[in-house]
């Protein structure tokens, strides 16, 4: 029973992803949430999870202790979160954070720390003073009445169920228009017939996602807009509607990952693409708007590469460039940093703000390095030269 409940509680999590009506959600489910708490997707179980006020929690992170082990089922510990703590992706936190900590991207920490106001990153986490998410008088910022209003109808009402709705007027759409163009068929007209509707069906298909996908999607997120922008704001609820509209409602109707073809559809969300580019992910560029890709670069499997942060309760974007030559290899994240002319990353590893400066510097070298870990670090290993890719 307690593994069907998480099952249902993460598809819905997945279903409402940013909406703030999560945290009321969650302690209908059994959650105990403070106040002014924001949390996306996750993995959790909500009879055992305390966040405490303030606290911002991003997506893909495992919030239990709940583990299977040799045909048993366990929940050994509480995940306690304590008031404004930071969140980002990808974590693994099964006994919580204590008081002010943040929590950086694909982190993973097995025992609830001890020491408050520090911050975590990397597998092993590697430990280091939180900077101050306050503003200058020394409170967080506030937005206004009109701002917090926008946002919880446009969370919770525009991406849930009026996006959810154009998406069904566009199936009833090809219904009614395949009826009227074919009100009746005859015997021998049965396959003309049946591949004229299909031909409805894919052909509205394909002008929904070009109309609401990438140009709606680009007239709310590009790279014209603010790069530092309160929680509230326009801003993020436009980012939220475009994610929404590209990666859950209005996908593309092709499966160009691993073709030439895919370049050309990150190029229509706005990033700066190269020649011979190869990737196998979907969804490789979080961020597209900002993102600068050289030639012949390679991202496997799983890899990503973003732009923006939600520390201090603000969305910030940065511009990433990824220089000719480099490889992402699979699982591998980018967050807000370059890559530099001919560097790897290995499997699993991150590079992130900490350590960008020496991943550009240190790869300036025609050998190139290769960089491995969370944080990713220098191997002090050459890479192996190899042929530009072939033209697909």
């Amino acid at each position: 029973m307690v593994s069907l409940k998480m099952l249902w509680i993460n598809q819905a999590s997945k279903l409402l992803q940013d909406a703030s009506m999560v945290p009321a959600f969650m302690r209908m489910c059994g959650a105990r949430f403070g106040r002014g708490v924001s949390i996306a997707a996750e993995v959790m179980l909500p009879d055992t999870l305390v966040v405490g006020n303030g606290c911002f929690i991003a997506t893909r992170n495992i919030l239990t202790s709940a583990t299977v082990d040799q045909g048993q089922f366990r929940v050994p510990c509480v995940t306690h979160l304590g008031d404004n703590c930071f969140v980002g992706n990808d974590n693994c936190l099964p006994a919580g954070l204590p008081e002010g900590s943040f929590c950086g991207l694909n982190t993973s920490l097995p025992k609830r720390p001890d020491q408050k106001n520090l911050g975590y990153f990397g597998t092993p986490a590697m430990t280091f003073k939180r900077p101050s998410s306050l503003s200058k008088d020394g409170s967080p910022e506030e937005d206004s009445t009109a701002a917090l209003w926008w946002f919880h109808f446009s969370t919770n009402v525009i991406d849930i169920f009026i996006l959810r709705g154009l998406q069904a007027m566009v199936v009833a759409s090809s219904l009614v228009m395949s009826r009227c163009l074919f009100p009746s068929t005859t015997n021998t007209s049965v396959l003309a017939v049946l591949f004229m509707v299909t031909l409805i069906y894919l052909l509205m298909k394909v002008a929904s996602w070009l109309a609401f996908s990438v140009v709606l999607g680009r007239l709310l997120y590009n790279e014209a807009i603010p790069t530092s922008s309160t929680y509230h704001s326009t801003t993020v609820t436009r980012w939220f509607t475009s994610i929404m509209l590209q990666k859950f409602i209005f996908t593309s109707p092709f499966r160009t990952a691993g073709t030439h073809w895919h370049a050309h559809h990150f190029r229509l969300r706005g990033a700066k693409i190269g020649q011979r580019f190869f990737c196998v992910h979907d969804n490789a560029l979080v961020d597209a708007p900002f993102i600068s890709i050289g030639n012949d670069v390679i991202v496997d499997y799983d890899a990503d590469i973003r732009g923006h942060s939600f520390e201090d309760r603000r969305l910030k974007f940065s511009p990433v460039t990824i220089g000719n030559r480099a490889r992402i290899m699979a699982a591998a994240k980018v967050a807000m940093s370059d890559v530099g002319e001919g560097a790897v990353l290995r499997p699993a590893s991150v590079s992130c703000i900490p350590c960008a400066e020496y991943i550009v510097h240190a790869t300036t070298d025609p050998c190139s390095c290769l960089f491995f870990g969370r944080i990713a670090t220098d191997t002090l290993e050459p890479v192996q030269s190899r042929n530009v890719l072939p033209v697909l």
